[in-house]
């Protein structure tokens, strides 16, 4: 019987398709936990950025601040 297709199939193929569905959720999944890392690690390198030029870099500067 050649070009019919069985019940046994059918499950098969619904079955690897929702499979692929739940792959690609979990990657999409994925993605945006990702995203979500550089964001944050993109605000924390900007955060640094602005505040690293805050920083005194001379002694006399330092000593300025302090006081002393």
């Amino acid at each position: 019987m050649k070009g019919t297709v069985t019940i046994g199939d059918i499950k098969e193929l619904h079955k690897a398709i929702n499979e692929e569905k739940e792959m690609l959720a979990k990657r999409e999944l994925q993605k945006q936990e990702i995203e979500a890392k550089i964001e944050s690690i993109q605000k924390r390198h900007q955060f640094i950025i602005e505040n690293y030029k805050k920083i005194p870099s001379k002694i006399s500067d330092i000593e300025r601040l302090l006081g002393t």
